[in-house]
């Protein structure tokens, strides 16, 4: 029994749910297109009469506390920050600047369209200030090729010090069918990881929208080896979307094609992907805009074989307080097995956008509500992570 007992404790220790990493303290991080300084202005029908002038704002990052109360902390529509995005900010993840339990630490975020010729950039956010960092400009050739990077994912170096950003990158690639790259999280230098229109790597895929990443040492898909899971909202025999497992060297494996009956129902509104911790490995699920009661959106499972299974349907109230467009997700740090969900709530004002903390049950209780004045600013949040 010493082996299975030592496999165990390493799974513990690697995703953290070891006694000593429960007790720290949990900060939530959500981005927010809906608030900011503006950055530019969209012309609806130019020189016609009923042309309107729609402001773009550059997003917002905010804070949650335990008790709900969220706090704006990076304008990125404001230059005294830093570097300003173009209104476009997408995924999100920690990056921690030391060893596990130490503390420290940046927020990445993509925005698709910042950067030189706004072909992209990946900034780096000080969460003590709100400052902001261009790691990695998608238009400078010097740190690599890249277009319109969408998603984001850090995984630690085998010695827990150290690491990588994997970036989903939906136009660049071959065919512009979309790719991984690795990004450096100090100098922001760019390699491919996988072209998603490059066959010999595997599968094609079409439009990568999202990333999470299994760190090496937990069980999961990959065995103990560690790799990505990407959302594909495009991809699969059907073209509905498909899930795709990508190893570190590249290599790409459908793990659930959306148009697969055998797999389960398909996902019709796919919007982003999370690798959730559990004592036995990790659970990867998906949230879905359009499926569930009355098309008001949906948490999925993917099983290590694809089989996907609704566990959270925002339409039925016996499950919880009713949602209507489910988008980020993140697990909670705590090893519960919870996620945090976002939901937008489309461009209903005053901004009914709320969080939700939704247990692996699929039970949903509110995490943090927008209409809450008390609560605010919040007004559209997206992708979210917690450290």
């Amino acid at each position: 029994m010493q082996p299975q007992r030592t496999l165990l404790w390493m799974v513990l220790v690697a995703l953290g749910l070891s006694g000593a990493a429960t007790v720290q303290a949990q900060t939530t991080v959500v981005v927010d297109n809906g608030l900011g300084t503006q950055v530019s202005s969209l012309q609806t029908d130019p020189g016609q009469p009923d042309n309107v002038n729609v402001p773009i704002l550059g997003g917002e990052l905010l804070m949650i506390n335990p008790s709900g109360t969220l706090t704006a902390f990076s304008d990125f529509g404001n230059p005294a920050q830093g570097p300003i995005g173009s209104g476009n900010l997408g995924g999100t993840a920690w990056v921690p600047s030391g060893p596990p339990g130490e503390g420290g630490g940046s927020v990445a975020v993509t925005d698709a369209f910042a950067g030189s010729n706004g072909a992209g950039a990946l900034f780096l956010v000080n969460p003590s200030n709100g400052q902001r960092t261009l790691l990695s400009d998608f238009g400078n050739g010097w740190q690599g090729l890249g277009e319109n990077p969408v998603g984001v994912a850090y995984v630690r170096g085998p010695s827990g010090q150290g690491g990588t950003l994997y970036v989903a990158d939906r136009n660049s690639g071959t065919g512009h069918n979309g790719a991984i790259f690795a990004v450096d999280p100090v100098s922001g230098n760019r390699i491919y990881v996988s072209d998603f229109g490059n066959g010999s790597q595997g599968a094609l895929g079409v439009n990568p929208i999202a990333i999470a990443a299994v760190p090496p040492g937990v069980l999961s898909v990959f065995g103990a080896s560690g790799g990505l899971v990407v959302l594909d909202n495009d991809a699969g025999l059907g073209r509905v979307g498909a899930i795709f497992t990508v190893d570190f060297l590249g290599n790409r494996t459908y793990l659930s094609d959306f148009s697969d009956s055998t797999q389960g129902l398909p996902i019709p509104g796919a919007q982003a992907i999370a690798v959730v911790p559990t004592v036995l490995g990790t659970s990867i699920l998906v949230t879905d805009n359009l499926g569930g009661t009355n098309s008001q959106g949906a948490l999925w499972r993917i099983s290590s074989s694809g089989v996907r299974t609704l566990i959270s349907d925002f339409g039925v109230r016996s499950q919880g307080p009713e949602g209507i467009t489910p988008s980020g997700i993140a697990p909670t740090t705590d090893g519960s097995g919870n996620v945090l969900v976002t939901d937008d709530f489309g461009d209903q004002l005053p901004s009914q956008a709320q969080i939700f903390l939704v247990t692996p049950g699929g039970q949903r209780t509110i995490y943090s509500r927008c209409a809450v004045a008390r609560l605010a600013p919040c007004r559209a949040p997206m992708a979210i992570t917690q450290y």
